[in-house]
């Protein structure tokens, strides 16, 4: 369609991306001279050599055998922290290895993910910090209400669990609707 659309004078390739060749899919033959003149590549990610960090959270990413996983991610860390030097860079990435592991066993707690991958810094990174502080907002708000029961006042619940009182008054708001 870009082709049709643009028609671009320099030469150009494509690639197509497939995670494994089980998954391939047939070439329509409207396609086939493409492929013949070698003007679309076919790359297999799960046959690729991750020589990069980011061919390698590619190869995360699509990673099957969960037994693999954790070496993976400890060359991935390791490789990331012995050649960014960028302190920012370095972290975030780091974080974006710790959120792919959290969706590839979302069953385990962190304590389970922290001792299966090495994790050390864990406890530091901006994506840990973020859900801990979900988890005691939400543990909060499921204790307002019961305080209400107590009788105690939308102000006085607010103090007590040290949340801005528009919070609060948006979750008694919600109770009520309900």
């Amino acid at each position: 369609m870009y082709l049709g659309q643009y028609r671009p004078n320099q030469s150009w390739q494509g690639v197509v991306l497939w995670a494994k060749r089980a998954l391939e899919s047939q070439i329509p033959p409207e396609y086939a001279p493409l492929f013949q003149q070698n003007l679309i590549k076919i790359i297999y990610l799960d046959e690729i050599e991750p020589t990069t960090i980011g061919l390698g959270i590619i190869d995360l990413l699509v990673a099957c055998e969960k037994d693999t996983i954790p070496e993976k991610v400890q060359l991935l860390t390791t490789k990331a922290k012995e050649t960014i030097v960028d302190n920012t860079l370095q972290r975030n990435i780091i974080e974006l290895i710790e959120k792919i592991i959290v969706y590839k066993f979302p069953k385990k707690s962190n304590k389970e993910l922290e001792e299966m991958f090495g994790l050390s810094e864990w406890q530091q990174t901006q994506f840990y910090k973020d859900v801990k502080l979900e988890g005691l907002l939400e543990g909060k708000l499921k204790s307002i209400p019961g305080l209400l029961k107590l009788g105690l006042s939308p102000e006085q619940i607010a103090t007590a669990l040290e949340l801005d009182l528009e919070i609060i008054q948006q979750e008694i708001d919600k109770l009520e609707t309900n």
